[in-house]
Parts: C-alpha cells; sequence; structure tokens
C-alpha cells in the first residue's frame, strides 16, 4: 500500500493517531490525494480546485469537467466560485415515463420559455434555467441513442 504520509515515519512510529488519518485505509488515502490537505487547512477543497483558485486570482476564467466521480478534487474555494461541470458516462435517463398528461414536457417548457415584464428575477432566471436543462437533457437522449455513442 502507498498512500499520503503527514510526516516522516517508520514501521516502528505510532502511525494511528498523530497524523490525523489512517493511511491504510482505501477512502482515506483516496480523500488525502484528492485534496492534498492532510492537515485541513483548507477543508472541502482539492488539489485542483485550489489551482484553478489561483489562476482566476491571477485573472483567467476558469472551470473543470468531471466525467463519473465525486468533485472533490477539482472544488476551490467557495470565495472563487469556480464552475465544476458533471458529465456521466450513462445515457441520460427518460424524463416523465410515467406520463399523467401526455405531453408534459412540452408544456414544461413552453410556460418556462416565456416572460412577462411584471415577474420577478428569481422567477425569470429559474424559468429560463428548467426550459434549458430540459432542452440540453433532450439533446444528450437524442445524441445516446446513436449508434456511434453507445457506451458498453
Amino acid at each position: 500500500n502507498t498512500g499520503v504520509l503527514a510526516k516522516p515515519m517508520t514501521k516502528h512510529d505510532d502511525w494511528m493517531g498523530t497524523t490525523g488519518f489512517r493511511p491504510f485505509a482505501h477512502n482515506t488515502m483516496q480523500e488525502s490525494f484528492y485534496t492534498g490537505d492532510i492537515y485541513h487547512t483548507n477543508p472541502g477543497t482539492g488539489v485542483m480546485g485550489r489551482i484553478l483558485d489561483v489562476l482566476k486570482q491571477n485573472g483567467l476564467q476558469t472551470s473543470a469537467n468531471n466525467v463519473d466521480n465525486g468533485p472533490t478534487m477539482l472544488s476551490g474555494d467557495q470565495m472563487f466560485n469556480n464552475p465544476v461541470y458533471s458529465v456521466s458516462t450513462k445515457s441520460p435517463s427518460i424524463l416523465n415515463k410515467y406520463p399523467t398528461i401526455a405531453n408534459l414536457i412540452d408544456v414544461v417548457k413552453t410556460l418556462n420559455g416565456v416572460g412577462e415584464t411584471g415577474n420577478s428575477l428569481m422567477s425569470e432566471y429559474w424559468s429560463s434555467q428548467v426550459a434549458s436543462a430540459l432542452f440540453e437533457h433532450e439533446q444528450m437522449h437524442e445524441i445516446a441513442v446513436i449508434p456511434e455513442f453507445e457506451v458498453t
């Protein structure tokens, strides 16, 4: 087994309690690798997320993409708000499998795509996000059924 060590140690040292984590447990080794923060100086952030934070501090626009994994490694400080986009290798599931209304998705897209002058900012933002999420889901589902893109 290999893992992250907080300080130089030998097999005779007390590796059970002085480092703050257990170096031989698989889950703690993964967490230590993803975060690179064994002393928890910046909890909840990962190595790559902190790199993105530094790039953003230097004036660059940053974001990260994540495939089928938790965003721990890519999470930066909340102050910098670097977006982390997650992508699945699985096909998107069918929305509204058991419809009570035949064209419910179209109705929702129509209702959420219409804005009026008297609407609040929050409702307009929510509506636009719902409409674009449904549209993107529809596009991803169409792509996923193409035989060339089938994941086995």
